[in-house]
């Protein structure tokens, strides 16, 4: 039983330094790169921002609805909101639950025990003689 323990250390001390010898991190040098920006005045910034003058004028979106429906009143302003009635429930219609039976308690081991010694007839299982 040590030496599956041993061999079982042994083989985990042997992966794990492997994965920290191998999976160990080096740092990646990137030259850096040379980037490019210009910059520009309030001016330029506002007339690139404004658009072509040449262009044409936006159309206006279609509007979403042809028509608003008049508003009508409710008959019950406190009403539920549901297209089926409520169901009510009538008193001849609900029966009685049956009571479970009650349950006998099992008896304890040691009374499970005491029975099976006190039964002289009774044959051992597997050929073995009981105490008495």
């Amino acid at each position: 039983m040590k030496a599956g323990y041993t061999i079982s250390a042994a083989g985990h001390v042997i992966v794990l330094a492997w994965a920290l010898v191998t999976f160990v991190g080096k740092p990646v040098h990137t030259p850096p790169t040379d980037f490019f920006a210009d910059v520009i005045s309030d001016a330029e910034l506002s007339r690139i921002t404004q658009g072509a003058r040449n262009a044409k004028p936006a159309e206006t979106p279609k509007p979403l609805v042809e028509k608003i429906a008049e508003v009508k009143p409710t008959e019950d302003p406190a009403a539920k909101v549901v297209d089926k009635p409520e169901i009510v429930p009538t008193v001849e219609k609900i029966e009685p639950k049956p009571e479970p039976e009650p349950k006998k308690p099992e008896p304890k081991k040691a009374e499970r025990r005491e029975s099976r010694r006190r039964d002289p007839h009774r044959e051992p299982p597997s050929g073995r003689l009981l105490p008495a």
